[in-house]
């Protein structure tokens, strides 16, 4: 009767090591907290802002290229985007680097929305931009929505 009693302690502790191990080997997720900072500077990576020069992104958040959508015609005179950026800035940071930088990029303020998130909206003469700003599982999520009027 100890036999099975045995082998079953060594069966579950045999099952945990080999669970506790393998966890180790799963990936960590994209992008890793950076050192805290008081406020937000504008990003100098080459993200979509090839094909939107007036549109603001901080520093320190990742362009979600598979969630994404560009659009701009051959002449260049139709662009439209819808944008995803993650990143592990604090969301109040966040939202108030939006209204302070696109102010100074020349968009207009329209209104704000706050629901499961923060809508910003912003126009221009000739354009749209919708941002919304949210927490995720402790990450701060930013969906950008840009077009023509």
């Amino acid at each position: 009767m100890k036999m099975p009693v045995q082998i079953l302690k060594c069966l579950i502790i045999s099952v945990y090591l080999i669970l506790l191990s393998s966890c180790a080997n799963f990936p960590i997720q994209e992008g890793e907290p950076p050192a805290t900072t008081d406020t937000l500077t504008p990003s100098v990576e080459s993200y979509p802002s090839l094909h939107f020069e007036d549109l603001p992104m901080p520093s320190g958040f990742t362009f979600k290229r598979s969630k994404s959508f560009i659009y701009e015609s051959r002449s260049g005179s139709v662009k439209v985007g819808h944008l995803f950026f993650a990143g592990w800035s604090n969301l109040d940071e966040t939202i108030a680097f939006f209204q302070n930088e696109m102010i100074n990029k020349d968009w207009s303020f329209v209104r704000t929305m706050e629901h499961s998130g923060t809508q910003l909206l912003y126009e221009k003469t000739d354009k749209v931009c919708e941002v919304t700003v949210r927490s995720s599982l402790g990450q701060t999520l930013i969906e950008i929505t840009i077009g023509p009027k």
